[in-house]
């Protein structure tokens, strides 16, 4: 049987779930033995640690301004967790 490897980016509109089922899906990954990491791709407005509880819901309200810095280093970050993880679920921003 062939290993799973990649990287997945969620989509969608602000708001639908991308971060709870990027999350969700990285955990039932992590259950059947695959390295699997969901990242936070929306550093104006990041979820995930809210999500995990690591932060709490006014700690998580971002800056709201999408930038194309942040455009840079949320795409660095995923090449990051790519070089560690066999399988990266990336959590985009609502208004790709």
């Amino acid at each position: 049987m062939a290993a799973l490897t990649g990287r997945i980016i969620v989509g969608g509109p602000p708001n639908s779930g991308k971060s709870t089922f990027s999350e969700s899906f990285a955990r039932a990954l992590r259950q059947l033995g695959i390295d699997a990491y969901a990242e936070d791709l929306d550093l104006a407005s990041p979820t995930l640690e809210f999500i995990r509880g690591t932060k709490g819901w006014t700690q998580r309200q971002g800056s709201k301004e999408w930038t194309p810095q942040l455009a840079e280093r949320a795409a660095a970050m995923f090449e990051e967790a790519s070089t560690k993880h066999t399988v990266v679920i990336g959590d985009a921003p609502g208004r790709i």
